[in-house]
């Protein structure tokens, strides 16, 4: 992915006005994204992927994952809806890949 492809779906990213501090982890989102552990369908939306990078929190986040969730729209592609970290998965996300 190049860095003109990354920043395009970064634009939409809802945290990065609410939430700013989530911006200084733009290296694990990007890790999450271009090579994730985890890729799992929304529980919720139709159109959205949960893309998750194991254990990539820091000290204030420690032994969490990176969940990033991408919506995929009609129009431009990929957008980051949110992203976090979080210690579980959702069990009532659909895997995607890896395939068991």
């Amino acid at each position: 992915m190049t860095n003109d492809s990354f920043e395009s779906i970064c634009k939409g990213f809802g945290h990065s006005k609410a939430r700013p501090e989530i911006i200084k982890y733009l290296a694990e989102i990007r890790k999450a994204i271009e090579n994730p552990t985890w890729v799992r369908k929304s529980a919720h939306h139709d159109k959205r992927f949960c893309y998750y990078a194991a254990y990539v929190g820091d000290f204030a986040h420690k032994n969490q994952h990176m969940k990033v969730v991408v919506h995929e729209t009609w129009y431009s592609g990929l957008e980051i809806v949110t992203a976090y970290f979080t210690p579980d998965l959702n069990p009532k996300e659909k895997i995607i890949w890896p395939i068991n």
